[in-house]
């Protein structure tokens, strides 16, 4: 019986010690949670990189409009209320900064500085860019300077020397146009496309097959179609020179939308646009494109162009300061030289057009019915031609 009793003692004794330390467990916890102390929070910082994609004018730049805008596309979505005069900021060459306003595209990631006045002409500038942060909050990795220098004297009012229709390159619907100004700015246009899609931009340097010199695309930064299937997009166009070839805006990698002339029968109701500036053969694309550029002289010109009217299809070419009393031709390429090059006619079956004896013609000629890219004319000698393109100033 006394051994009974010693058992039940041990026992209430043992629960007893785990009663009283589970209670003091718990004070030691509660105590602990009153008091002002706290963990310091887990937080994961914000993940991509953020940076700034192009900027225009181009790093480098000179004879920019003393009037032109200054812009920035930034790699990603950017949280707009960093997008500021504070974070974007033009300075002369005495750092002073340049009074002025910015305003923030969502759609395509491009925030516009825009001076209260005119530039200096001739005058040194740096754009810097620091504290912007994307939509998610990363930072950019580094701050941007971008230094260009305004024209010398008062620079011309832009104007447009490249129009190009943009036509969906399969499957796609919608359409779009493109136009380069005389200041080298690129400016998409895109409607009735898919809508929230990014679409990258490019410029496909044209190439003849005879001296099989292809060219590599010329990335101009990526365009977003809002709810409705339309975009707005500018950028200044990289690279310096005379330029001649097509437009493509291009998704998941394959080609979307290209500009090109294209038969009415084929242009599913899209109202064509098309106009260049002739450019000289041995110069368009940096390396000529000539058949035999190495033999040939060049064609002189003083200025040109090739516009396309939709009501009549019909393409006008205009030379001014050409090689005298000499007979021209025109023709239309899909590639420069190409199996798809055709020669052009007016209606009356007349090929040959003969410049003034001061180099000057204007003639008309029917579209051939085919779709191309590039429109060239060029005397009825060995000398180099004239192909429609663009310039892009130093």
């Amino acid at each position: 019986m006394q051994h009974k009793e010693n058992t039940l003692y041990f026992s209430l004794t043992s629960l007893t010690f785990l009663v009283t330390l589970i209670a003091a467990f718990l004070v030691v916890l509660m105590t602990g949670c009153s008091s002002g102390s706290k963990a310091a929070p887990v937080t994961t910082p914000p993940s991509g990189t953020f940076s700034v994609a192009s900027s225009s004018p181009a790093p480098g730049q000179t004879q920019v409009p003393t009037n032109a805008a200054i812009q920035v596309t930034f790699s990603g979505p950017a949280n707009a209320a960093t997008v500021n005069t504070t974070n974007i900021k033009l300075t002369n060459a005495s750092n002073t900064a340049v009074a002025g306003s910015v305003t923030y595209n969502a759609t395509t990631y491009a925030a516009t500085f825009t001076p209260a006045t005119a530039l200096t002409a001739g005058a040194t500038y740096t754009l810097t860019v620091s504290g912007v942060t994307s939509s998610n909050g990363a930072a950019m990795a580094s701050a941007m300077t971008s230094t260009f220098t305004t024209a010398s004297s008062t620079y011309p009012a832009a104007t447009v020397q490249y129009q190009g229709t943009l036509f969906p390159y399969s499957g796609d619907s919608g359409s779009g146009q493109v136009s380069v100004d005389t200041t080298g700015k690129v400016t998409i246009q895109l409607t009735g496309a898919k809508d929230s899609t990014t679409f990258a931009a490019q410029f496909c340097p044209s190439y003849s097959i005879y001296n099989q010199q292809p060219y590599a695309c010329i990335d101009l930064g990526n365009i977003t179609t809002g709810a409705s299937g339309t975009a707005s997009f500018t950028a200044q166009f990289p690279q310096a020179g005379a330029w001649a070839g097509e437009f493509q805006l291009n998704s998941g990698g394959s080609p979307a939308y290209e500009t090109g002339l294209v038969p009415t029968a084929d242009a599913n109701g899209v109202t064509q646009v098309y106009m260049s500036t002739l450019e000289p053969e041995k110069t368009v694309n940096g390396k000529g494109i000539g058949t035999d550029t190495d033999a040939e002289t060049q064609s002189p010109l003083t200025s040109g162009s090739v516009t396309y009217t939709a009501s009549s299809q019909t393409l006008q070419f205009t030379l001014k300061g050409a090689l005298p009393n000499m007979a021209y031709t025109s023709a239309e390429d899909g590639v420069l030289g190409g199996s798809s090059s055709y020669l052009l006619y007016n209606s009356q079956m007349q090929s040959a057009f003969t410049t003034d004896s001061s180099g000057n013609v204007t003639f008309t000629v029917l579209q051939d019915g085919t779709a191309g890219d590039i429109f060239e004319v060029a005397p009825n000698n060995s000398d180099a031609g004239l192909i429609g393109g663009f310039s892009v100033p130093q």
